[in-house]
């Protein structure tokens, strides 16, 4: 601050005290400042001619320290310029915390050993970068953990809640009394179901509706026997006789109302369509289901009997025939005198073996038209009902544009080309059960091989459209002139392209043309059919196969060298279960007459003869020299080789390259030629049956006759 100078007339003493009032301002301004001074001071950013680091000033010194950005700290040192500069920043607001602080003093060289440090935080700048890190990650999953136990909760009271309508809704089993608490006395007579039927108006769609309404009332539910698509089946009694009842939740109405208004059509009953008897709405408990009263069939569906059963070329034709009339009848229109009395043209939708019924005298019987669809005169289109969906259905039996969706839903006969494809994949199950020569396949649904238990559309698609691949069709049934039939039907059925199938009225035809020519065979077509129920053991050429190399090959087997007793040869001479069809004699074998296990073995060590020779010299066991030993007999009743263990039995007929079944050179075991038809099992076998494996599978078949 420049110096203050008093008037010169004023006197001496006047001059002290005014110089001594400017000093004592200076001092309330500056503190510490006892006197005018010059403060020298540390300078970092200055440099003096001596080379110090040095500044004067009459304000005083400072040090300041202040925080970068890359956390590092600078401290700045110099001198005050002014009473403004000394306010701003020794009396100054405070920065942020921690980011700059800065110290003050008054006499010479005061700042150099001042250097201010940054206080300790009380939180880590790390740990509080975790600390927020961590409520971002609690503040974004506590919600949504929140959420998800929410849904929890939603889900586990609307299952409760489903399980407990499912409940009322279902038939509890205490509350069906047995048959005999229906109130129809047996000395009453009361009229049967075909008689309501017969009185009715005649157009073929089961009971009067005013009878139809009254039905629930009169009938009992006796048992559970299946469930389908959209509702459960029960078997009960109506009027006496057992009927099937097809019950329906409230959810699936549209589909009980579509399949009541199928069974309502005019001249839809057929005796190949499953009969409809009523439709009813019965509500118990205060909970409404519907109910669709049908014939009960006690043979079950296609499906079961294929499972359970195999049989002759009668039956093939009889369950072939009578599936494909009830389908042909769906999809012919017929004309009544009226429109009002004609039947539409009707495409089932959903062919397979679960929905055609086998009735008690082996034919079949179609039914479940819930997804059918007509077609309507007056509106010159196809009638679809509630569901407009293309790819309806079972999948495994699709058809290719079903698949693809580029069926012409506008058009009834392309939904008649899809119908006739799935029925070729019926056809194919139920040929493959037929009995040729001994040999059946196990039931095997179509696609078994190429697809899973429950293929996806996207899974059928790329076999059957993108692979254009079908059910295989066995070797055997080029050999039988049924399954030729039967092979050519099925591979017209399931032509890639729509227009190249069959009718299903063609397809009938062709299987009548087909049971006419087994009459000469048969020499009645009345006769019981021969049904044979397999318990335990299917018969079929795998098993044959499996069971021949194991049991009875010269080779491998061992049974062939066992020694004949007479406890054998008495206990062994069982005839066949059924009649075998004889089979014709070629040139390399001989027929087998008597089924013992001795002609048995005969026959199967003996080379191949001629067919000049008798039958009887085909029993007795032909000499020939032993092609291990050398000596004159056969090679299976040669005690060395038999002794030789199955090793070095197997490196014998190897290192000799001769055939396994008939040990003779130019061919090898499977394709062996002298195979000849065994008498027990009707198979072709390099040796004949006789082992015990065979015999149980054989005692465990059950013909009905």
């Amino acid at each position: 601050m420049p110096p203050f100078y008093a008037p010169a007339q004023c006197r001496a003493t006047q001059r002290i005290l005014f110089h001594r009032l400017i000093q004592a301002s200076v001092n309330i301004t500056q503190p510490n400042r006892t006197s005018v001074n010059v403060y020298r001071c540390i300078c970092s950013d200055c440099r003096s001619n001596a080379g110090e680091q040095t500044c004067s000033t009459e304000t005083g010194c400072f040090s300041s320290l202040f925080l970068l950005e890359n956390g590092q700290s600078s401290v700045t040192k110099g001198c005050l310029k002014d009473a403004d500069h000394y306010n701003m920043m020794c009396r100054g607001p405070r920065g942020k915390p921690n980011l700059h602080d800065t110290r003050c003093c008054t006499h010479d060289l005061c700042n150099k050993h001042i250097n201010p440090t940054h206080a300790p935080s009380t939180i880590p700048p790390i740990k509080q970068e975790k600390l927020d890190v961590q409520f971002l990650i609690i503040s974004i999953c506590a919600p949504v953990a929140a959420l998800i136990v929410c849904l929890i909760i939603v889900y586990m009271i609307f299952r409760h809640l489903m399980k407990h309508h499912a409940h009322h809704q279902s038939v509890p089993r205490h509350d069906l009394g047995p048959v005999s608490h229906v109130q129809c006395p047996c000395n009453e007579e009361r009229p049967l179901i075909q008689d309501l039927i017969d009185i009715s108006s005649g157009s073929g769609s089961g009971l009067p509706l005013l009878v139809q309404r009254t039905v629930a009332r009169e009938t009992q539910l006796i048992e559970s026997i299946g469930k389908g698509r959209y509702g459960e089946v029960w078997k009960g009694v109506y009027q006496g006789e057992s009927v099937a009842i097809k019950i329906f939740s409230t959810t699936d109405e549209a589909s009980w109302k579509r399949e009541t208004e199928i069974y309502n059509t005019v001249m839809l009953r057929h005796d190949n369509i499953l009969g409809f008897i009523a439709a009813d709405v019965h509500s118990r408990k205060s909970t409404t289901y519907m109910w669709l009263i049908m014939h009960y069939h006690e043979q079950g569906s296609l499906y079961d009997f294929l499972n359970r059963s195999t049989f002759d070329a009668e039956t093939l034709c009889r369950l072939a025939l009578s599936a494909a009339s009830g389908l042909a009848h769906l999809h012919t229109e017929i004309f009544g005198t009226n429109r009002t009395g004609s039947k539409p043209a009707i495409a089932h939708r959903d062919i397979k073996s679960k929905n055609i019924l086998v009735k008690s005298n082996y034919t079949c019987a179609v039914g479940d038209l819930g997804l059918a669809v007509m077609y309507s005169q007056d509106k010159d289109s196809v009638d679809m009902g509630e569901n407009p969906k293309i790819a309806v259905g079972t999948r495994r039996y699709m058809a290719p544009e079903i698949l693809e969706e580029t069926i012409n839903a506008k058009c009834i006969n392309s939904f008649k080309r899809a119908d006739v494809y799935a029925f070729g994949l019926v056809l194919w199950e139920i040929a493959r059960r037929y009995v040729s020569g001994g040999i059946v396949e196990e039931y095997q649904p179509p696609f078994y091989d190429m697809v899973q238990s429950d293929p996806s559309i996207d899974e059928m698609k790329k076999v059957v459209v993108t692979e254009n691949k079908r059910p295989s069709l066995p070797n055997r049934w080029t050999g039988d002139p049924t399954l030729q039939v039967m092979s050519k039907l099925i591979r017209e059925c399931w032509n890639p392209n729509p227009a190249a199938r069959l009718t299903s009225l063609r397809i009938k035809k062709s299987l009548l043309k087909l049971m006419d020519s087994l009459k000469p065979r048969n020499n009645c077509l009345n006769r019981t059919p021969l049904i044979t129920e397999v318990s335990d053991v299917n018969i079929h050429l795998e098993s044959m196969e499996s069971e021949e190399k194991t049991a009875n090959h010269p080779v491998y087997g061992k049974a062939i060298f066992k020694p004949e007793t007479k406890q054998t040869r008495s206990g062994d001479r069982k005839q066949s279960p059924h009649p075998i069809p004889k089979q014709k004699s070629d040139s390399f074998a001989t027929d087998v007459i008597a089924p013992t296990v001795s002609s048995h073995i005969s026959e199967a060590s003996s080379p191949p003869t001629s067919g000049s020779q008798s039958s009887n010299a085909a029993c007795s066991s032909t000499t020939d020299t032993c092609l291990y030993c050398k000596e004159n007999h056969d090679i299976d009743v040669c005690k060395k080789f038999k002794e030789m263990s199955l090793k070095e039995r197997r490196n014998f007929v190897k290192e000799k390259n001769v055939c396994f079944a008939c040990f003779q050179s130019g061919h090898v075991s499977k394709g062996c030629l002298n195979k000849r038809t065994c008498k027990t099992c009707g198979n072709k076998h390099p040796l004949l049956c006789i082992m015990k494996a065979l015999k149980k599978s054989l005692k465990a078949v059950k013909p009905i006759l």
